[in-house]
């Protein structure tokens, strides 16, 4: 519970909460939660996060995030990431094959598969406005992804929303995320620590 949470922080420091893509909604509820418990929340830090609703226009999404694959000598990368995506799309094909396999010879098979999912967390989940900020909100957005998703939405709940342009993608071999790519976030995160008071 987040008193739990609250209760391990104490209050000797302010924190920092960061997510990436759909963890980005999570953080920023996570910050606002903690700021009402009186924890001081230095920013939260949304990594490439697509606003709440916006992830109804996944389609398009997915055209951003990988067009920066189509251009000379990326060949070999894209085939690498189509491959990636066929394999992910092959295992959930199999999981719904093997229980309407188990439904047929009268197997009973718990739950519903989720068609709508993004990053596996339910649609649904996501369809509920944040509160307005009560702190320092940075997005971290891939140069890839349209900021009609992120940056314009976002604004709206955080209008002194603070926005850094990473180079790459939202996933894959060029992702944000990727070890020779995340340092910047890492570098910009620990340049905007409030750093804690020494004697």
């Amino acid at each position: 519970t987040i008193e739990l949470v609250v209760e391990a922080l104490g209050s000797a420091r302010p924190v920092v909460v960061l997510g990436w893509s759909i963890g980005g909604v999570a953080a920023y509820d996570l910050g606002q939660r903690l700021a009402g418990h009186g924890i001081s929340v230095a920013s939260v830090g949304l990594v490439d996060t697509i606003f709440p609703g916006e992830h109804r226009h996944i389609w398009s999404n997915r055209w951003w995030k990988y067009k920066s694959m189509l251009r000379p000598g990326s060949f070999g990368e894209a085939t690498q990431e189509l491959a990636v995506m066929a394999r992910r799309r092959a295992d959930k094909l199999a999981v719904k094959l093997g229980r309407k396999l188990l439904e047929i010879g009268g197997q009973p098979v718990g739950g519903d598969i989720v068609d709508s999912t993004a990053s596996g967390v339910p649609l649904g989940a996501l369809d509920d406005r944040p509160v307005d900020s009560s702190v320092a909100v940075t997005l971290y957005a891939a140069d890839t992804t349209s900021r009609d998703r992120t940056e314009h939405p976002w604004k709206t709940v955080a209008p002194s929303l603070r926005v850094v342009s990473i180079e790459g993608r939202h996933r894959g071999f060029q992702s944000v995320m990727a070890a020779d790519r995340v340092g910047a976030i890492v570098e910009d995160v620990m340049a905007n620590i409030i750093a804690e008071p020494t004697d």
